[in-house]
């Protein structure tokens, strides 16, 4: 009797799916299809993985349409893998997968369920591990299959932990496999009594507030990092996005007014903190260009003072109204 063929596809949209991807091509399992997210008409780069793979692509904006459950189920696939994707997927999806759909999370679940894992693990507040789980009705709460545990330092930002994210995420593919293609499906339940629970994060909780601790700066900067937009600034009237921390400086040389720049040492500037000095690096305007900070520059707006000059702009341009208003009355009159 021959060898029973195991087929799987893989659902996502970034590295994490592709590392799910090419892994499950190597393992002896039929890698029949990726599906991959591609919002606003934007090409994914699963496309082209998919095709050096040579197994058929199929782009999408959101899973759970019809058009997404009709290919999974021509697919006729015994796995699903949804790995790297941000939205929930429907029961319809997960039935079209005949023995389990495998979902990914950077979290030691049950701790850290829910958004911006990378984020709240670069901040210190969660334990990291990758974690491969059986999909079920409620986000990141269904049986574990695999979990990687790894390290985080205090140096580490978003683009380290992502790193560590993928690195994990291939040996918990590499110990998942051979189980799944003897058919080994054997998810342990979670103990929803240990649970805990990540909030979403936006953009604009990457606003900079010297005031706070240099250390709570350095984790802010490290954790809104790329691959996220990263934190940002008002300087000047201008927008400036601060890529990269130093860290903390522990015995600082030098201090002054919080939030101003104290100097420069070799590529960061120290900035003062409401405690302690911070060094930050590769900071951009909106437009993609590097900008580069005098010393004495304030990164960050003076509410009183701005609200200041809003008032006298208003104040002059009252002025101008009346004028044009008085000038418009004195001209109905003459005529």
């Amino acid at each position: 009797m021959g060898t029973q063929t195991i087929r799987a596809a893989v659902v996502g949209a970034v590295g994490s799916s592709a590392v799910a991807a090419r892994h499950i091509a190597k393992s002896g399992i039929q890698l029949v299809g990726i599906a991959g997210h591609e919002p606003r008409q934007e090409e994914s780069h699963l496309r082209s993985l998919a095709k050096e793979l040579t197994v058929d692509y199929f782009g999408f904006e959101r899973v759970n349409d019809k058009s997404v459950v009709d290919q999974l189920q021509a697919w006729d696939v015994d796995f699903l893998f949804v790995v790297g994707l941000s939205q929930l997927v429907s029961s319809e999806i997960l039935s079209t997968a005949h023995r389990g759909c495998v979902g990914y999370h950077p979290t030691a679940l049950p701790k850290g369920r829910g958004r911006a894992p990378v984020a709240w693990i670069a901040l210190g507040q969660v334990p990291a591990a990758s974690t491969l789980f059986e999909i079920a009705e409620h986000a990141d709460s269904g049986g574990i299959l695999e979990q990687v545990p790894f390290q985080v330092t205090e140096d580490m930002d978003a683009a380290d932990v992502t790193a560590e994210c993928l690195r994990t995420l291939a040996q918990a593919m590499d110990q998942l496999l051979p189980k799944l293609q003897r058919l080994d499906w054997s998810p342990v339940p979670q103990d929803d009594s240990l649970a805990t629970f990540l909030g979403k994060r936006d953009p604009g909780d990457g606003l900079i507030n010297w005031q706070l601790s240099a250390r709570e700066v350095d984790a802010l900067i490290r954790a809104a990092a790329p691959p996220h937009p990263g934190a940002y600034v008002y300087s000047k009237g201008e927008r400036l996005r601060v890529l990269r921390s130093g860290g903390v400086v522990e015995e600082p040389k030098a201090a002054g007014v919080i939030g101003k720049v104290l100097r420069k040492i070799g590529e960061h500037y120290e900035v003062q903190c409401g405690d302690g000095v911070v060094r930050i690096g590769e900071i951009f305007n909106d437009l993609g260009e590097p900008v580069h900070l005098r010393d004495g520059t304030l990164l960050g707006t003076r509410v009183e003072d701005e609200l200041h000059a809003l008032k006298k702009k208003v104040q002059e341009l009252e002025a101008i109204v009346s004028n044009l208003t008085a000038a418009d009355n004195e001209l109905r009159e003459r005529q």
